[in-house]
């Protein structure tokens, strides 16, 4: 779906020596490592000896919620898909009804990327992209935006990724969730006579996009334990960032979430749900975890 412009300026295998308790709380396993005797086990117990790991699970949701629709359905779908998560990167956030719907949600906050403007958020390109997430689970500890793309006449505004920082409330552990809407009609042979007038325009303003999505990447995995993005790519079952990532929306198709591989970031579930948007909501559920001096 096309933006209206913006006038200004995304097991290891358990064994019985390698854990002795899992302590279960709602979206939470804290995994404690053992010690004593069960330390001579090998290497790996060894290794843990002193040290507890921490886990947590996290279910994340990218959602282009159709601006043109009526206000009744944008308000359906804001509150289906903050029902089935505790962080949601949003994408066309361009009017109030979308704003205050989101806002509305209780037990949630939301990083509006170009902050309020009289009350309330503004309606410049920054803010269409807002992430969303639960306050009960989650603290936030950094935020920022950054331009991606330039406008494009007759097409798209300025746009902009957004990311924030969120730390586990109850186990410290610190995730890095970035959002982004690329640009349209760029790797279509279909789209508009403005989209087909400047494909190659387009097409630059889509490669800045990527490059910039990969530094901000680089950035925030040293800021995190696990970095989570994705967003609507407007290009359908092409691998958006290379090997920078792994893909974990699949089959590939318009709407992306995706990790930065390391041994603290698992996958264990992926779905999508058809609402009343042009783009269906996608869910993939991650399972996190660190390792801590015991005792801290």
């Amino acid at each position: 779906m096309t933006l209206p412009p913006s006038t200004t300026p995304r097991t290891r295998r358990r064994t019985a020596a390698g854990v002795a308790v899992a302590a279960c709380v709602t979206g939470l396993s804290v995994l404690v490592a053992p010690v004593g005797p069960a330390a001579a086990a090998g290497p790996v117990a060894a290794a843990a000896q002193g040290r507890e790991r921490l886990a947590t699970t996290t279910a994340q949701v990218t959602m282009n919620n159709s601006f043109p629709m009526k206000a009744k359905l944008q308000r359906e779908d804001i509150a289906t898909v903050t029902a089935m998560a505790d962080v949601v990167g949003w994408q066309e956030i361009a009017n109030p009804a979308q704003q205050d719907a989101i806002r509305d949600q209780q037990g949630w906050a939301t990083y509006w990327p170009d902050g309020f403007r009289d009350g309330s958020p503004s309606r410049r390109s920054a803010n269409q992209s807002p992430i969303s997430y639960r306050t009960d689970k989650w603290q936030r500890i950094a935020k920022g935006t950054r331009q991606t793309s330039n406008p494009v006449k007759d097409v798209a505004g300025d746009r902009w990724i957004s990311w924030v920082v969120l730390r586990d409330r109850q186990t410290g552990i610190k995730v890095a969730r970035w959002n982004l809407h690329f640009v349209p009609g760029a790797w279509t042979s279909k789209g508009s006579a403005a989209q087909k007038r400047n494909r190659d325009t387009l097409k630059k303003e889509w490669r800045n996009q990527r490059r910039v999505t990969l530094e901000v990447i680089g950035d925030l995995a040293t800021r995190a334990h696990a970095v989570i993005g994705g967003g609507d790519v407007n290009r359908i079952r092409f691998p958006f960032l290379g090997d920078a990532v792994v893909y974990d929306a699949t089959p590939m198709s318009l709407d992306h979430l995706v990790h930065v591989a390391n041994r603290r970031t698992t996958t264990t579930g992926m779905t999508r749900h058809d609402v009343n948007s042009d783009h269906p909501a996608v869910r993939v559920t991650y399972d996190l975890n660190r390792w801590r001096p015991r005792g801290r």
